[in-house]
């Protein structure tokens, strides 16, 4: 089940929008754990992570890949001090438009799109445990601090909507699963690529 997944499944954390990866946490159940600097037991040395506040701009983004910028005292919570809806391709309406060069999947795959303004994973509802797939309960990282939240209990993964100033996303625990959630696109959620 998503609860007992393997810790090597949780994957890799994205900002809304942004290409770099953040890593995930390296334990299987953690709560409200600092990574403003790293160490080499939560995150091994090679993958320390600096946390820094927002918003700034894509150049600055994408030249630090490996900050992770805090939304500060941004009323729109994102990390990027130029909002963008387009980011990941923001196919919110019947035209499906192309991925974008932002897009953290790899080729022929892409991050998850609504269609006509529908989530991906519609009628999605109920036990995550019923459902057909695998998708790990990796928690996430917080908008405002960075830190590692509701590890080994939910789950949250990207989708490539805007939804107003928020990014939207798939949630889901144990017993429960919102297929069009809103979120901060400051925070660190899951990517999991769907083919193009």
């Amino acid at each position: 089940t998503a609860i007992n997944s393997p810790l090597a499944s949780y994957g890799l954390y994205y900002q809304w929008g942004r290409k770099d990866p953040f890593p995930s946490a390296n334990a299987t159940t953690i709560n409200n754990v600092s990574g403003v600097t790293g160490s080499a037991a939560m995150y091994g040395t090679e993958k320390k992570v600096t946390i820094t506040s927002g918003p700034v701009s894509m150049a600055i983004a994408i030249a630090n890949p490996t900050t992770f910028y805090e939304y500060g005292t941004s009323s729109v919570y994102d990390w990027n001090s130029s909002p963008n809806v387009n980011l990941w391709g923001n196919p919110t309406t019947s035209i499906v438009n192309s991925k974008s060069p932002y897009d953290p999947c790899p080729v022929g795959w892409r991050v998850p799109v609504y269609k006509s303004g529908v989530s991906p994973w519609n009628g999605l509802s109920g036990s995550w445990s019923s459902k057909v797939g695998y998708s790990p309960a990796s928690g996430y990282r917080h908008c405002n601090n960075g830190e590692f939240y509701n590890v080994g209990s939910s789950g949250n993964c990207w989708a490539a909507a805007p939804n107003g100033n928020y990014g939207c996303y798939l949630y889901f625990y144990s017993s429960h699963v919102t297929s069009s959630y809103k979120s901060s696109r400051a925070a660190g959620f899951g990517v999991r690529c769907c083919r193009e």
